[in-house]
């Protein structure tokens, strides 16, 4: 896992990431290294960095391979926003074949599809199981085609309402779908399962399903995050850009912005990226996850009331009297919980958040990558004290990007000594 700030005002944008790592052998088993690269200068010559976190990887090519190989092909190249970087690194992503091989991209969204696949067929042993307990007997074929069609309606019911990823539409479904369908015949057979026995609309609904989860949004499989940070030619506020990336679908990236996570020009803030606990407690003044189990816990207190007090209602033998009082009585808690919602988040908004974002807005260069380091160390702490892995750890690499002074390295960690490589230097110095 990994812990990722960004802190930025009208001055500049502070960048920090730590360098754990969790490698899993695929049984459970997990180690952690502390030495992965996430914070990098996008461009030598020019006010942008990048940080990547979730994968470390983008269809298993490492992505400091990705981004170095970028960098060397933008050369002195440059571009009037920062939105014109995202949009050619994306382009290279997809062009760039040698670096990215299209084995490489088939193989990844093949097992994407195969992790939906065997969850679906997980869902569909669940309900049997059920039904052997309450009927003590195996379910017929059509029953058990019963629960596969309706497990499918219920994924694909939730996929339709998903925005599609960039650059995808309806078309791309129908298109995938046709190959989709060839994925569920080919599964069929390894599972031993005659093709001719399932219904054509039971595999025509699992193929809809696979390419739905491949052209729209959903947090179904592996994803990077990846965030761009700085300015382009033509501004003049530093701004924060993130979007999810998930494979490729032949030759087209799979991505999809993640505006809460971004900054626009002008603003003041702190984003924080993969594990933000720690630093959302910091700036909302309260831990989401406590917040979380307050407001069930308050919302069951308040249903037991409510029913409790229908209990007393209907033992008045007016109906027309008892249906009135239950609406009054719903519509008077249902207004109290949204107004006691309401001043909660006001006063987390102006006590807390507001505080911090006003502070942000007046920092400093320095003390902005102080800010970041800071935060990314309360992570690692957390985790370093608690039963929790420390997912979160190793040195930390911050850099601060600003419009006259470009990408600056605050902190950075290196694999070798620095005295004994004089070379790498100089190399670095000539924007090699």
């Amino acid at each position: 896992m990994t812990a990722e700030i960004a802190v930025l005002n009208k001055s500049a944008v502070a960048l920090a990431a730590d360098s754990a790592v969790t490698i899993s052998n695929g049984n459970g088993n997990t180690k952690i290294y502390n030495g992965a690269e996430k914070l990098f200068a996008l461009t030598k010559y020019h006010p942008v960095g990048i940080m990547v976190y979730g994968s470390g990887s983008l269809c298993r090519v490492p992505w400091e391979l990705v981004i170095k190989e970028y960098r060397k092909r933008l050369g002195k190249s440059s571009f009037s926003t920062l939105d014109a970087y995202t949009e050619d690194f994306f382009k290279f992503l997809e062009q760039e074949e040698h670096l990215i091989p299209r084995d490489l991209r088939d193989h990844f969204l093949i097992n994407h599809w195969i992790s939906i696949y065997s969850d679906i067929w997980d869902g569909v042993r669940e309900k049997a199981e059920v039904y052997v307990e309450q009927n003590d007997a195996v379910p017929p074929d059509d029953v058990t085609y019963e629960f596969l069609n309706n497990i499918c309606d219920n994924f694909i019911d939730l996929l339709e309402r998903e925005n599609f990823l960039q650059e995808f539409s309806q078309t791309d479904v129908d298109e995938l779908a046709v190959q989709t369908g060839d994925f569920v015949n080919s599964q069929l057979t390894e599972q031993n399962i005659d093709q001719d026995s399932v219904p054509n609309h039971i595999k025509s609904k699992i193929a809809v399903l696979l390419a739905l989860a491949t052209a729209k949004e959903n947090p179904l499989g592996s994803n990077s995050g990846v965030v761009f940070a700085g300015y382009g030619d033509q501004e003049f506020f530093p701004s924060v850009l993130t979007f999810n990336l998930k494979g490729f679908w032949g030759q087209k990236l799979r991505r999809a912005p993640n505006p809460q996570k971004s900054a626009g020009g002008g603003e003041s803030g702190i984003e924080a990226y993969a594990q933000d606990e720690e630093a959302l407690t910091f700036m909302r003044g309260i831990s989401p996850a406590i917040q979380s189990h307050y407001t069930n816990i308050y919302f069951d207190a308040m249903d037991k009331i409510i029913k409790k007090a229908f209990e007393i209602i209907d033992k008045n033998d007016d109906d027309l009297k008892r249906e009135k009082e239950k609406s009054e009585l719903l519509e008077a808690a249902s207004q109290e919980w949204s107004q006691a919602n309401s001043v909660v988040n006001q006063i987390i908004q102006n006590d807390y958040v507001d505080q911090v974002v006003n502070m942000v807005e007046f920092l400093p260069k320095d003390e902005l990558a102080y800010m970041a380091e800071s935060l990314v160390n309360m992570t690692a702490f957390k985790r370093k004290v608690t039963n929790d892995s420390e997912t979160v750890g190793g040195p930390i690499d911050v850099a601060v990007i600003s419009k006259g002074d470009g990408f600056v390295w605050i902190k950075r960690k290196h694999y070798f000594e620095s005295s004994l490589n004089s070379h790498y230097f100089e190399k670095f110095s000539k924007g090699q």
